[in-house]
């Protein structure tokens, strides 16, 4: 069972919000989402295949990562939608805490990086010329 989810950010760059949502979809549709503006739960994304939910916490996960994208049957993703002023946002070392059926406690960080550019975001990353 999930517990929760935590994230870093860099200072200066905190962002006002992040929310987390469940999205529950055949995988045999194999309907990823990269990237998109607004929340899941914004009437724009309506054409997507299966359910969404806000929160995560308390959910249930009954197939393993490697069942999950296996192309037969229902997958389960986080999906996390970030909220910045104009000075931008960093979220980072996202981890999720869990609870094994036999009570083991675990948590998975993924080291990935979201930034949100803005007056106060790395110029390399947002100027449209990382090598810089």
């Amino acid at each position: 069972m999930i517990d929760g989810v935590d994230w870093m950010s860099d200072e200066g760059l905190r962002p006002l919000s992040v929310r987390v949502y469940l999205r529950t979809f055949d995988d045999s549709e194999f309907d990823p989402v990269a990237s998109m503006l607004g929340t899941p739960l914004d009437n724009n994304y309506e054409d997507w295949s299966g359910t969404v939910q806000e929160g995560v916490e308390g959910f249930k996960v009954e197939r393993s990562c490697t069942e999950n994208m296996d192309g037969k049957g229902q997958t389960d993703e986080m999906l996390v939608a970030v909220t910045a002023d104009e000075g931008g946002a960093h979220v980072g070392d996202f981890t999720v805490r869990y609870t094994t059926p036999d009570g083991k406690k675990y948590a998975v960080v993924s080291d990935w990086d979201m930034h949100i550019c803005g007056t106060k975001a790395p110029k390399n990353l947002c100027d449209g010329n990382p090598e810089t």
